[in-house]
């Protein structure tokens, strides 16, 4: 574990920007790191996924690929900490999540917009 808290200090600034970093060959397996193996990750074309908790409530989130590519990344929110945490994750910082966001948002305000303005006239001149 020593091995990775340096590397995640040396490039902790980055990860807390939102970089997802190749570690392939600079740090050991996170098998046996300390981290543990999760299904809660979108895919990318990984083989499997690692998690590290962090006390601010992020985690450290390793994608293994097939040619023993470690590529990580820090959520800023980690879904294994619950059901909450974990719907809150995924609509902020999945691809999946902020898409279903934005489509319903968009949904909200077209719906909230013909209720408003249900009773004004129609261009020519009609009632609605």
């Amino acid at each position: 574990m020593e091995l990775w808290e340096q590397w995640l200090s040396a490039r902790w600034s980055y990860l807390v920007a939102g970089q997802e970093i190749d570690a392939t060959w600079q740090v050991p397996h996170p098998s046996t790191a300390g981290f543990t193996r999760t299904d809660l990750a979108e895919g990318h074309g990984q083989l499997v996924d690692w998690e590290l908790a962090v006390t601010d409530g992020s985690r450290i989130h390793v994608h293994e690929f097939a040619d023993g590519r470690l590529v990580v990344h820090r959520d800023a929110i980690n879904p294994s900490r619950g059901p909450l945490e974990a719907m809150m994750h995924w609509f902020s910082e999945s691809a999946l999540g902020k898409a279903v966001f934005v489509t319903g948002s968009v949904a909200l305000i077209g719906v909230a917009v013909a209720l408003v303005g249900g009773g004004g006239k129609r261009k020519n001149g009609a009632k609605r």
